[in-house]
């Protein structure tokens, strides 16, 4: 069997491609600012932002479950989701442009921000304390040096393990995991009112941030059966993956697709039911001025359609099938962020009209490009599995 890390000849030309596909495509988005359209750049960069935030905290969200519960599906895919959350420092670069511009900028894409933007608006006046720059940026450190903590601790003791096959450090990791789905809940949550509910400081939703936090894990879920397949062709990986441990895997993305699905319901019907002023504007927004298209998209792509193949047997143990289907999840993602955070009200209206602008697909390209080549790269550093983890060894001698 192989022992090392070295990656499947596929992927490692995807790796590559993903960093010349993504800095052409930055590149290409820069043109935007260029051209002075620093709105739509920025707008396009913090729906790209969000994607690979998201794959990367989200790997970090199903550490934690699978520390905690052990099961046979998780170690096959820890060593990804341990790679995908080692970006955490890109992560944090990419996020300081997001920075540079609420600083700097004087039409930021959060118009609290602006400078004056408080004196007629009573509102903002009573949000003022929190919805301020140096807040803003306070805030964020505090949240990515929690994730750095709790990133490191994953990754640093799982490695000791590697290296002394120390059975108690899988006990560890299970008490590190209970307050760590606190702690990323807690900060996500905040994270999301920070960056995306601020860009209508008007509107509010107290299970918006559950809502981000649910969509991250099904990202990675989704990758993690998009890259399974791909990443079996290593030795140790492709004997380790059954048909039994994949379809867990994929009864898991199932389970987050509904989940995403409860949620964003939940989160309609209590503003429909509420039908307060300051509340439907939000979908109000979003369905009408072409927006309505996204949201039918949304129902049919990322829930309906999902749902209805995945209800089945064999498409989750298909290794076939079943990373088409997450590869749509993926993409439909994309739709689900550009949904919540490019509907803007125009100037004097509470109408938003649909608009498309080539730095809307760039700048997302070219941070996920650049973020998976981070995340090749980190996977090929280290075992394809935790071979020294005596749970694993446990798994191995239990068959379905």
């Amino acid at each position: 069997m192989n022992d090392s890390g070295t990656l499947p000849s596929i992927l490692t030309r995807f790796q590559q491609r993903s960093l010349l596909v993504g800095i052409a495509a930055l590149a290409a988005s820069a043109g935007a600012l260029y051209v002075g359209d620093s709105t739509e750049f920025y707008k396009a960069y913090l729906i790209g932002f969000f994607l690979v935030l998201g794959l990367t905290l989200g790997a970090m969200g199903l550490l934690f479950v699978h520390h905690l519960v052990g099961g046979a599906w998780g170690f096959i895919v820890q060593r990804m989701l341990e790679a995908a959350t080692r970006t955490i420092p890109l992560v944090a670069i990419l996020f300081l442009p997001l920075v540079y511009h609420v600083f700097t900028d004087a039409h930021p894409i959060y118009h609290w921000a602006e400078a004056g933007a408080a004196a007629h608006d009573a509102l903002l006046q009573h949000k003022a304390p929190y919805l301020n720059v140096e807040g803003f940026a306070i805030r964020a450190g505090v949240y990515f040096v929690v994730w750095f903590v709790l990133i490191f601790l994953l990754n640093s003791i799982s490695r000791r393990q590697d290296e002394t096959g120390d059975g108690r450090l899988s006990n560890r990791l299970g008490q590190i995991s209970g307050p760590g789905i606190v702690l990323y809940m807690f900060t996500m949550t905040f994270a999301s009112f920070d960056w995306a509910m601020s860009l209508d400081p008007h509107w509010f939703s107290t299970i918006y941030g559950v809502i981000f936090v649910v969509g991250q894990v099904l990202s990675s879920m989704a990758m993690m059966v998009v890259m399974v397949p791909l990443a079996r062709r290593n030795t140790d990986l492709g004997l380790a993956i059954t048909p039994e441990r994949f379809h867990d895997l994929t009864k898991l993305m199932f389970a987050f697709t509904c989940l995403w699905a409860y949620v964003q319901l939940s989160q309609f019907l209590i503003i429909w039911y509420g039908n307060l002023p300051e509340e439907v504007i939000f979908f109000h927004l979003r369905s009408h001025g072409g927006y309505e298209y996204f949201a039918i998209a949304l129902v049919l792509g990322q829930f309906v359609f999902p749902f209805l193949i995945l209800l089945s047997r064999w498409p989750k143990r298909s290794m076939k099938w079943a990373p088409r289907i997450a590869a749509w999840v993926l993409f439909v993602r994309y739709i689900d962020l550009y949904w919540y955070l490019m509907p803007h009200p125009e100037p004097g209206t509470h109408e938003a009209h649909l608009h498309f602008h080539w730095v809307h697909v760039t700048a997302p390209v070219g941070l996920l490009g650049i973020w998976f080549f981070a995340f090749l790269w980190n996977l090929s550093k280290r075992p394809m599995l935790p071979v020294n983890d005596p749970r694993w060894k446990e798994k191995l001698s239990h068959v379905h």
